[in-house]
């Protein structure tokens, strides 16, 4: 009586399987078949109504409007014939070749069907910038962050004396200080386009910016960047001086900045 039972049971979960195999596997385009067939033969058909029914009046018209006698006449229409049944297959082989390619970036094996991601092979500078922990991790490891107005874009990684144990050494990043309004991204990208097309070698702004980009990835980055006075935020929300950072320096690509300070500041992280 049991095994009638479970059966039926297993059964279904069976049919349940294949039936969430069947929705989750692609799906594939079934060919047009016989069912296409009838427009084929009428655009193929109409096609060679034109092209003929064209060449019987255009032998008239050269031998009447441009005195060419019938026998040079129907050598320049065969000529004009072969040219237009040869050139779709000419057109076809450049366009493949040549115009897909310089118009989606990719490769013709590349540019049809799902994107294909990025190489992640980076320079060791590169993948170190990329590898920045955040403000909030950096502070977890006892780096302190101080705000500086003497330098508009200079970031600084130093050693001080404690406030409390003046025989005590901390590290601070020194990061200058920014009023975030409204108005503060299209003057940054005002000002980082100026640098990249004038300035390419010495785009401070642009390093700057980038730098924070890095460090500024939560709003509780934020709030510690508030809370010690490097960023005083003149928008009605945290979360938009992160959106703001993010994605100011998008489709951006610089060489490392601040080489030195990332390199002391890992060091610090990995060993406080």
């Amino acid at each position: 009586m049991d095994e009638k039972i479970e059966q039926p049971i297993s059964d279904q979960r069976e049919n349940m399987d294949q039936q969430q195999l069947q929705l989750h596997s692609p799906r594939r385009r079934r060919k047009g078949g016989m069912i296409t067939m009838p427009f084929i033969i009428a655009n193929e058909a109409f096609e060679k109504v034109a092209s003929y029914g064209l060449v019987s009046n255009m032998i008239l018209y050269l031998m009447r409007e441009y005195h060419i006698g019938a026998a040079k006449g129907s050598n320049i229409l065969f000529v004009w014939s072969a040219a237009t049944n040869f050139m779709p297959t000419l057109g076809a082989i450049i366009g493949d070749s040549y115009l897909v390619e310089q118009s989606t970036g990719l490769p013709v094996e590349q540019s049809i069907g799902p994107p294909v991601e990025q190489s992640t092979c980076l320079s060791p500078d590169l993948q170190q910038f990329f590898d920045i922990p955040r403000a909030t991790k950096l502070y977890a490891s006892r780096l302190e962050f101080k705000a500086m107005r003497e330098s508009w874009t200079e970031i600084t990684l130093r050693k001080s004396k404690s406030g409390w144990l003046p025989w005590l050494e901390v590290t601070e990043l020194r990061i200058p200080q920014i009023s975030i309004s409204p108005y503060t991204e299209c003057v940054f990208k005002n000002i980082m386009a100026f640098e990249l097309f004038y300035y390419p070698t010495d785009t401070k702004l642009c390093h700057y910016a980038n730098m924070m980009d890095r460090l500024i990835n939560t709003i509780e980055d934020v709030d510690l960047l508030v809370e010690k006075g490097i960023i005083i935020n003149r928008l009605s929300d945290a979360e938009l001086v992160v959106k703001m950072f993010n994605g100011i320096c998008k489709d951006i690509t610089l060489t490392p900045p601040y080489t030195e300070v990332i390199r002391q500041m890992k060091a610090h992280y990995r060993q406080p």
